[in-house]
């Protein structure tokens, strides 16, 4: 009986920690009387209900799914101060926002799976639409986008989207997320990824070597003028390894060279050059700001490095995890994410907090410029006698 109770325990304790919470946001052209449940987090039993009863009046479904977001993205604002999502916004409907849904898209693909299709923002055409539920993924990160341009892109071909499918009548859409872009703290932890042990998926890939470590979550690839060539036979070779600089390279005869060129200075390692190399021509390819402190690993979803002005030409790493060292290495250290740590709600309490500290320090002034008494009656002596001038 113990055994079981600890067994049932440490099941959900499993369950528990490896549940992400991602918001929804739901829209439709009719209105909408049902009552949803005010709650900090929704589970997938009460957000299956809550869409169950929706999607059986609805004729057109349509299901829009980033690669990650969070609550906070809803009110992030462009360099302009406009909010981001301006067409969503305007867009006559019924609305309702769910801030926390316990994996949202599992749910979504498990309702009416038989009537579901599948496509990417790229491929959409409404012409080619058949089925009563359109799942669409936007997984088209740019290299020269910030988080920002691409939610506001976003936001501009879901609306796009919505307004022509509206001719097909009753429109029920749902935007949502795989992941969270904030990593919760239950599921941050302290944990390493040993770079030598079998992965679990078939699809990722793992090269180490001295002080090179290197992880995909997908297949890796690289474009060349449209003319695409797997890197999950090419092996890890380092040509250059000091103090100062590493030089790793993922090579395959007759095929495509990767080069990666590593600077270590300031504490950081950065990674400041990637490179094709093909019968024995060099192209250099762009690179962004990817570095981290000694010990620590750089983690970005969708990691794109392509030629300026030739979009043909590029190499994709997905899921991509990234180490350098002066010393080899087995495993990677503590993740820096690729969206950064300074994000509008941090920006957001130091601008408050150096508000109320600027007055608080404005009243300490006032109240120390305050002159008080200093000259009292002696009622045993003379009644003191103050000049206009004092």
């Amino acid at each position: 009986m113990i055994r079981l109770v600890i067994a049932s325990l440490f099941l959900f304790g499993i369950a528990f920690v490896s549940s992400e919470y991602v918001p929804v946001y739901i829209w439709e052209t009719s209105k909408s009387i049902e009552a949803v449940p005010a709650l900090p987090k929704i589970s997938k039993e009460t957000f299956k209900e809550i869409i169950q009863e929706r999607l059986e009046k609805k004729s057109l479904v349509v299901i829009f799914a980033e690669p990650n977001l969070s609550a906070e993205d809803f009110g992030a604002v462009d360099e302009s101060g406009n909010k981001i999502y301006s067409n969503l916004a305007s867009i006559k409907a019924s609305r309702t926002y769910l801030p926390s849904v316990d994996e949202p898209i599992d749910v979504l693909k498990g309702l009416r799976s038989n009537e579901l299709s599948q496509t990417t923002i790229k491929d959409f055409n409404i012409n080619d639409i058949k089925s009563s539920v359109v799942f669409v993924d936007l997984d088209d990160v740019q290299d020269n986008e910030d988080r920002n341009e691409i939610l506001a892109r976003h936001d501009k071909s879901i609306s796009n989207i919505y307004n022509a499918l509206q001719e097909k009548g009753d429109v029920f859409a749902i935007y949502t997320a795989y992941h969270t872009s904030w990593i919760a703290p239950e599921t941050l932890g302290f944990k390493s990824r040993n770079v030598l042990q079998a992965t679990s998926a078939d699809t990722a890939f793992a090269w180490n070597m001295e002080g090179f470590l290197l992880y995909v979550s997908d297949v890796p690839y690289v474009m060349i003028n449209s003319v695409r060539t797997n890197l999950t036979q090419h092996t890890l070779d380092v040509t250059a390894f000091t103090n100062a600089s590493l030089v790793a390279r993922l090579v395959l005869a007759d095929q495509p060279t990767i080069s990666f060129v590593f600077t270590f200075t300031g504490g950081y390692w950065t990674l400041t050059n990637v490179s094709i190399v093909t019968a024995g021509s060099e192209t250099q390819l762009r690179v962004r700001d990817i570095n981290a402190p000694f010990g620590f690993s750089y983690q970005c979803t969708n990691t794109v490095f392509s030629l300026r002005g030739n979009a043909n030409t590029f190499l994709s790493l997905p899921g991509m995890q990234l180490q350098a060292s002066t010393s080899a290495i087995t495993a990677f250290g503590d993740p820096l994410y690729c969206i950064g740590f300074t994000t509008a709600p941090i920006w957001s309490g130091i601008f408050v907090t150096a508000i109320l500290v600027t007055i608080m320090a404005i009243g300490l002034s006032m109240m120390m410029d305050i002159k008080t008494m200093d000259r009292f009656d002696d009622p045993k002596g003379k009644t003191i006698q103050i000049n206009a001038s004092e």
